[in-house]
């Protein structure tokens, strides 16, 4: 349960319904722009029309459908599948993104910029503060997903460390490519081509396009993206469902979310759930006003806001955690302490001042969807009162030394 476990355990029961309904909320608008950026780039790929929306309908909810067997099927055949797409996309991403920063120093194309330190520092930014908060939503919600592996941890060898290990690693992997791939595009695209609304959907493919110019290699980047989109609804499914398992075991949502598959031994019930309800979201958000490319520019920005707000309560609840350990070290006062509280009060800081910059439909997208968490939070509560009753726990130095669990089993 992640985040809900930590946050309900250790600050608030309500506080961790509230935390988990957000993770849910968000998970689902996600499913929306994923599905229809593996839908569209799918369509490409095969040469066919990607603005029909029945094409469109057809493709994203099967891509939805079978990652969510895949899921179903359990965690080996979804690591698996994880690594064949995360090579490809890797692979195919870095190889372009050297093409083009080459052609910038060799060729020096018109509109194109010498690769500049200087685009790292938010202060050179273009339009002040105002752009720069946006921008560091967007890169909350481009770098979500990386405690993917902690939801996993009972399913993982070496439970202990491995997923802890893995989230580190996975965040600085993120990091390397996002920045390679940031200062390729800057580098190469001329700026009016940059700022042209047909191409701020996918910059990467309008790259490999400009560098292949007639030759067809550049559909390679279409595979890429179509492997993202892939790899991040297999990634959205698997930890939400894992999320509603541990709330249905703890007896404040309905019991049928913490079926296990007799066979697969995964929360099978929830999983193919959130299938079926991002299946409907994505369908709907088709046929609405604007489109899947006006809901996926609303919800990228709205689900930042989601991931600021569940982030910052999480960074809070693990100082909260350990509080009575924090002054028996230095390095307990940092790493336990310090970190994680500015973390979570960072976040918090984001939430609200970026909240002041987005439109009315961004908005009420991201909070208006959480606040839909309150009354199911009093209903929960009705269902089962005992569950909010209960103390919540702090670490002690047993912890600390490896001779008990972080979050001991519920009495």
């Amino acid at each position: 349960g992640t985040s809900y476990a930590w946050v309900a355990r250790t600050v608030s029961p309500a506080l961790g319904f509230f935390t988990a309904w957000v993770i849910v909320i968000a998970d689902v608008i996600v499913m929306i722009s994923l599905a229809g950026v593996a839908a569209t780039s799918t369509l490409t790929l095969i040469g066919q029309d990607s603005t029909q929306k029945t094409s469109q309908l057809i493709v994203g909810v099967l891509w939805i459908a079978v990652l969510t067997y895949i899921v179903v099927r359990g965690i080996r055949l979804s690591a698996r599948m994880q690594w064949v797409l995360l090579g490809l996309e890797y692979v195919i991403v870095t190889g372009f993104c050297i093409w083009a920063i080459v052609n910038v120093y060799v060729n020096h194309p018109k509109g194109s910029h010498v690769l500049s330190l200087n685009w790292l520092l938010p202060w050179q930014a273009p339009g002040g503060g105002p752009t720069v908060l946006v921008a560091v939503l967007a890169a909350v919600f481009i770098y979500w997903g990386w405690d993917t592996a902690a939801n996993v941890n009972e399913e993982t060898e070496n439970a202990s460390t491995t997923p802890g290990l893995a989230t580190v690693y996975s965040t600085f992997g993120l990091l390397v490519i996002y920045v390679f791939a940031a200062f390729a595009v800057s580098a190469y695209l001329p700026l009016k081509a940059a700022n042209n609304p047909n191409n701020t959907s996918d910059y990467l493919t309008f790259m490999a396009q400009q560098l292949a110019g007639n030759n067809k290699i550049w559909y390679l980047m279409v595979l890429a993206v179509v492997s993202s989109a892939a790899s991040s609804t297999q990634t959205t499914i698997l930890p939400t469902a894992r999320v509603t398992f541990s709330m249905a075991r703890d007896g404040i949502i309905p019991k049928l979310f913490g079926a296990v598959h007799p066979k697969y031994l995964t929360p099978w019930i929830s999983t193919v759930i959130m299938g079926v309800v991002s299946a409907l979201a994505f369908i709907v958000s088709l046929y609405a006003s604007g489109g899947v490319s006006s809901a996926i520019q609303n919800a990228i920005l709205a689900i930042g806001l989601q991931i600021a707000f569940y982030y910052g309560l999480t960074g809070i609840a693990a100082t909260w955690y350990y509080r009575k350990l924090l002054m028996s070290s230095v390095s307990n006062f940092l790493l336990a302490g310090v970190c994680p509280l500015l973390g979570g009060l960072g976040f918090f800081y984001i939430f609200v001042q970026a909240a002041k910059q987005l439109t009315v439909a961004q908005f009420w997208t991201g909070v208006g969807s959480m606040l839909v968490g309150v009354p199911l939070l009093v209903l929960s509560y009705f269902y089962n009162p005992s569950f909010y009753r209960q103390r919540t726990v702090a670490a002690e130095p047993e912890v600390l030394a490896g001779d008990a669990d972080v979050l001991p089993a519920r009495p």
